[in-house]
């Protein structure tokens, strides 16, 4: 994968008190997603005074957006292109099922997925289409397994979505657990540089016409 060259190996430091969300870059998933995520944030600032909790803004227009959905929170923003510089300091992140999702198993962030879906778009996709899958988000689902907790559909709810982020946050064992399955990821990839790798095939054939 080409974010194998991109990102590399973080170095093993104690992580800052930082909780790091990432609703999304679409406005629909932002809109949907966001105010669950919020509400997670507000109940561990509630009994950690020392969080900081840091949002990721996909394009400007959206800040007005979530920052009315927070009034009572004291957030940081910032752009997404400093997505990276947050990711190798912070405690833990709740994001919103993406790329993103693997950009921070890279970074070895223990992270909750939220992907919030209408009722009616799961049943699509359950009763009609067939899909049920064991795993949603894509660190999962190259690993075959829960490295990250993932909330999808009717699985994530408010008082879910709350308990979950408390136990993380607080329990620096379970943390350490999914940063080694981090770790385990990263290494399943292998490391040559996909993109080179591509290339030097690419060259290899249409040199051979």
């Amino acid at each position: 994968h080409p974010l194998i060259a991109a990102i590399p190996k973080p170095p093993h430091k104690k992580r800052e008190k930082i909780l790091v969300l990432f609703p999304g870059s679409r406005k629909t998933e932002i809109e949907r997603n966001f105010p669950l995520q919020v509400a997670a944030a507000r109940q561990i600032a509630s009994l950690d005074a020392q969080v900081k909790i840091a949002v990721s803004i996909s394009q400007p227009a959206y800040e007005e957006t979530l920052r009315n959905e927070a009034l009572d929170l004291s957030l940081e923003f910032f752009p997404c292109a400093l997505n990276y510089a947050w990711m190798q300091k912070a405690q833990m992140a709740i994001a919103t099922s993406g790329t993103v999702t693997l950009e921070l198993a890279l970074h070895e962030t223990p992270t909750l997925v939220t992907f919030a879906i209408r009722p009616l778009d799961v049943f699509i996709a359950q009763k009609i289409f067939r899909i049920n899958l064991p795993h949603y988000c894509i660190v999962n689902i190259i690993v075959s397994k829960d490295v990250f907790p993932e909330f999808f559909g009717p699985n994530l709810t408010k008082k879910s979505l709350i308990a979950q982020s408390y136990l993380l946050w607080n329990s620096e064992a379970l943390r350490s657990k999914i940063a080694l399955d981090c770790e385990e990821l990263r290494k399943s990839f292998g490391i040559k540089e996909a993109s080179r790798e591509a290339a030097s095939e690419i060259i290899s054939i249409f040199g051979s016409l």
